[in-house]
């Protein structure tokens, strides 16, 4: 999956399209594999792709199962210039502790709090999240979003990024390119 998402940019670049970050989902599995940072490194150097356009999620779950080997490899990509985020957060059971010694530079709220604390009062736990995380100089996404209403409580709690079905479905890179100036 790197691989062609780091030659899509390419590819997209090569169009005349402006470079956008592209993000990653990443298993367990490559972040046991203690040579895959390296690996990263190599692809952006051939494919000539800045580190800042890519950018790894991993979730909660796989954070908790080795977190001093993930830390540690969290760490690599961070120092080669990659984005870190921690996505799905708050269906796992990480602690908001973690939050302050993970390298990570984002934290992706998983649709399941947006859909039960963004509405009625219940927006002041979403508000804290996003205090939280600027307090701690990370940007912080919501995920998941489908209504309009919805999308302006964000911004208006100062959210840094919002995703879901309301903008648009997944879409083939092909797709993508359709409307990738448009800042979507």
């Amino acid at each position: 999956m790197i691989r062609e998402a780091v030659a899509q940019i390419a590819r997209w670049r090569n169009q005349g399209l402006a470079e956008k970050p592209v993000a990653i989902n990443f298993s367990n599995r490559q972040l046991q594999d203690k040579e895959y940072v390296g690996y990263i490194i190599t692809l952006l150097h051939q494919h000539h792709v800045e580190p800042r356009f890519i950018e790894i999620e991993i979730t909660e779950s796989i954070l908790m199962e080795n977190d001093g080997q993930t830390k540690e490899f969290l760490k690599g990509l961070k120092d080669a210039g990659l984005a870190v985020a921690l996505d799905d957060f708050g269906t796992g059971y990480s602690s908001l502790n973690c939050l302050t010694y993970l390298p990570v530079n984002k934290i992706k709220l998983d649709k399941s709090i947006s859909d039960q604390f963004l509405q009625g009062n219940r927006i002041k736990v979403i508000e804290s999240l996003i205090l939280l995380a600027h307090s701690l100089n990370l940007k912080i996404m919501a995920e998941g979003i489908e209504e309009w209403d919805k999308v302006a409580v964000l911004k208006n709690s100062d959210c840094d990024g919002i995703q879901g079905y309301v903008f648009s479905k997944p879409l083939e890179p092909a797709e993508i390119a359709v409307i990738y100036n448009h800042n979507l």
